[in-house]
């Protein structure tokens, strides 16, 4: 579920950024030109043609946790070599992918300056990976470290335990009050 951001005047935010195809081929891209990575398919192409295809492929077949090892996989169908060096060069790049996001969604932050659209102490649920089932917490603070993100103790949570839920803005949904079933 994604609800509208607004910042401070009332005035809705875009979506924060997304692992896209042009931010994922851009970063490929740029990391091959410097040269440091897939060198020996750069080295089979001196020209230099094989980088905008080997980036394109590579947004194609790259997710958000995505394993090295799969990636590899999927660029050796397609006709690459790969070895363990590629798997080596494969985690240099997501990490330089991660970067690239973090840095993008950094600046949509400083330039839309979302508004939490709850406070600290509110009760959310949260939709839960493997069950329908949602789980229940209550905001604990500003996550400060992930931009417009809350971090949320999940009922339950063993006490002293620092395990927290990092649930974004947008995804933050009110727990349904008494009030809320009684209409």
């Amino acid at each position: 579920m994604t609800n509208p951001l607004y910042n401070k005047d009332g005035v809705a935010v875009p979506k924060r950024p997304e692992y896209s195809d042009e931010l994922i081929t851009a970063t490929v891209k740029a990391e091959l030109e410097k040269g440091r990575i897939f060198r020996a398919t750069l080295a089979k192409n001196p020209n230099g043609d094989i980088i905008d295809k080997l980036a394109k492929d590579f947004a194609e077949v790259w997710h958000d946790g995505a394993d090295a090892y799969e990636i590899a996989k999927e660029l050796e169908s397609q006709g690459y070599s790969v070895n363990t060096q590629v798997v080596d060069d494969i985690e240099c790049l997501d990490g330089a992918i991660f970067s690239a996001h973090s840095k993008a969604t950094k600046k949509w932050l400083e330039l839309h300056q979302p508004v939490p659209p709850f406070e600290v102490g509110a009760r959310l649920m949260i939709e839960r990976y493997n069950t329908f089932e949602p789980e229940h917490g209550t905001i604990e603070s500003i996550y400060e470290c992930r931009p417009a993100t809350y971090s949320v103790i999940i009922d339950g949570t063993p006490e002293g335990k620092n395990t927290r839920r990092l649930i974004d803005f947008e995804d933050a949904v009110l727990e349904p009050t008494s009030e809320d079933h009684n209409k």
